[in-house]
């Protein structure tokens, strides 16, 4: 009891709020670090207006300050993990494109250009450089390479390769209308991914789960290749 009285007592107020915003340090997670921070920040309000006397009125102003600057940049936080910002037509295209967290989905969306193709369009040549990111959310896209036509099955990016490496396009892509489609121009993106790093790394790493995903059918739809001569022969 006489431990508990020390601990509750005004003069340890202040202590404990240096105890509460330490410990928030050990934590990772940004949200319940801020939260932390807040809670011990009032702690300290506390103790400047209620325990010291005179009260420190300046000291107080400063610590509600570095609060409500902590609490910003908290809602800022779960503003950026919440879909309630995104409007209805985009959450499909947001559930399609996926491993994006909502706020930088919506930045990225606000460089590019959702439209519904109307007519049957090239994306991309083969061995020519895209000029534009394309992103499908559904619809009907065919590639040709090396004389070859296959289906691709969205939603998928299109011009990944160019866009992260500057490589022409290995492939020559043709969209149906009525596709579904995102576009973005390569050059702006790129340098608005430069001046906002985390949406860079979130889109790489988007785009790179893609590109997997095509090389191992790429690699499978190669095997179907080679054995349908053989298979002719033997008819």
């Amino acid at each position: 009891m006489e431990s508990l009285s020390a601990l509750l007592a005004p003069s340890s107020l202040v202590l404990l709020a240096g105890a509460v915003q330490t410990a928030a340090m050990l934590f990772r997670n940004q949200i319940i670090m801020r939260c932390i921070l807040i809670f011990g920040t009032a702690l300290y309000i506390i103790y400047y207006l209620k325990i010291v006397s005179p009260p420190l009125y300046e000291a107080a102003f400063i610590s509600a300050a570095i609060g409500a600057s902590t609490f910003y940049g908290l809602l800022l936080l779960l503003l950026d993990r919440s879909q309630l910002l995104l409007s209805s037509d985009l959450i499909p295209v947001y559930k399609a494109m996926g491993t994006m967290e909502p706020g930088q989905f919506r930045r990225l969306m606000r460089l590019g250009d959702r439209h519904i193709l109307t007519t049957d369009t090239v994306l991309t040549h083969e061995g020519k450089k895209p000029e534009n990111l394309f992103f499908i959310k559904s619809g009907t896209v065919f590639a040709e390479k090396g004389g070859t036509r296959f289906r691709l099955t969205p939603p998928l990016f299109i011009g990944e390769i160019a866009y992260i490496t500057g490589a022409p396009a290995s492939a020559t892509i043709r969209a149906a209308a009525g596709a579904d489609v995102v576009e973005w121009h390569s050059a702006t993106l790129q340098k608005a991914t430069r001046r906002k790093p985390n949406l860079g790394l979130a889109l790489n790493a988007r785009l790179a789960s893609d590109l997997a995903k095509k090389v191992a059918t790429s690699v499978t739809f190669e095997a179907v290749i080679q054995k349908a001569p053989q298979t002719e022969t033997q008819s």
